[in-house]
């Protein structure tokens, strides 16, 4: 075991980026405790002052059925840190639109990454797609993503719509704020 406050984890399986193709997919209900327990995992990082600010699939690691942990807190801006720190770290596809535009990250930024990463798993698509680097980035800031259920039609209406919540462009649209 670990000492102080950290402990050693042993992960039991992998990413959720081995699930993301329509062979592979979780089970909705699967997906639903993962999203909430990586949602409990984000506020209690917030509350202590961390921003992960690269969330994807490949960094929530399966530790045990549905049990989660999120991975590789390298590009993570502390928030009460005096050193210079720039937002524009993370990968594209998950990059919520504030991270894109250089401004102040939030809780809501690690979110907005999340419901990327949940709509991947729930379709096996990403929600934005681009040639360039310019178009990826412009369809994140201005275009909405196609709804769930165009993609997975047996998904429950309720989910469907969810996720739009969750990729609003601004922060305060996500969560009722």
């Amino acid at each position: 075991m670990g000492s102080g406050r950290f402990a050693r984890v042993l992960v039991t399986c992998c990413a959720l980026s081995t699930h993301l193709t329509p062979g592979t997919l979780v089970p909705l209900a699967a997906v639903l405790q993962i999203g909430f327990r990586c949602c409990g995992a984000l506020d209690y990082a917030f509350k202590a002052g961390i921003v992960h600010r690269d969330i994807k699939p490949a960094h929530i690691m399966i530790a045990s059925g549905t049990d989660v942990k999120i991975a590789d807190f390298g590009a993570a801006l502390l928030r009460k840190s005096q050193a210079v720190q720039t937002s524009a770290m993370g990968s594209p596809y998950y990059m919520s639109p504030e991270q894109i535009e250089g401004k102040t990250l939030t809780l809501h930024s690690d979110m907005y990454s999340l419901g990327v990463s949940l709509y991947e798993l729930l379709t096996g698509s990403r929600p934005f797609t681009g040639t360039t680097m310019d178009e990826l980035l412009g369809k994140i800031l201005r275009d909405d993503p196609a709804p769930p259920s165009s993609i997975r039609a047996a998904l429950p209406r309720e989910i469907a719509r969810l996720i739009p919540h969750a990729l609003a462009k601004k922060p305060a649209h996500r969560y009722g704020d």
